[in-house]
């Protein structure tokens, strides 16, 4: 189970609603800004068009946000724990995105943007530390690689070497007696040991 994946999720899919929104808005007030007439319209029209433009990038910035938290949300276990720092860094710029917003609202008209904004940034944040949590989890429940102590290995390999040892001295022991019974000359006995013993 991948901790924080519904939070995560829940945030990516109301970044694109609110994207949605926002591009909608945005359209609307580009199209409101092109039918107003008169110089002091233009201005007016100027300032509705930056505000379009704004609204346009931080509607493509969330678009963006929820379709990499969705993609993070559907990896595996392993590779969804190693995506946590785009979560963070998506919660940071949510947070300032949030901070600039209500700073800049003076009206109840953005109350709306604030509030969707502000469940997008509480369920990252909750969605980054629960991601985090179950990363810990995680690593405590895998097995931890012990390697064996040097004298450890010296013990296994002096039981490996020993019955060498003894194969080796029983065939010298053998070979001796085949020499004493005569069964070998001198000259075969020492070609013999030879090998043996290299």
């Amino acid at each position: 189970m991948r901790k924080g994946r519904g939070c995560n999720l829940a945030a990516g899919i109301i970044d694109i609603v609110y994207a949605g929104l926002l591009l909608i808005g945005a359209l609307y007030i580009l199209l409101l800004a092109s039918t107003i007439g008169g110089i002091p319209a233009d201005i007016f029209g100027g300032l509705l068009t930056y505000i379009a433009i704004i609204a346009l990038v931080f509607a493509g910035s969330l678009l963006t946000f929820g379709i990499i938290t969705i993609k993070i949300c559907n990896k595996e276990t392993e590779d969804y724990y190693q995506k946590s720092a785009p979560i963070l860094v998506f919660s940071i710029i949510e947070s300032v995105f949030l901070g600039l917003m209500f700073a800049g609202s003076e009206t109840g008209e953005s109350w709306i943007g604030i509030a969707l904004l502000l469940a997008i940034v509480i369920l990252h944040w909750i969605g980054f530390g629960m991601m985090k949590k179950g990363a810990k989890e995680e690593d405590a429940f895998a097995e931890p690689v012990i390697l064996p102590k040097r004298e450890e290995i010296k013990e296994q390999a002096n039981e490996v070497a020993e019955p060498v040892e003894q194969d080796k001295l029983q065939q010298l022991e053998k070979l001796v007696k085949l020499k004493k019974s005569g069964a070998l000359t001198e000259k075969e006995f020492q070609a013999l040991k030879k090998n043996l013993l290299n």
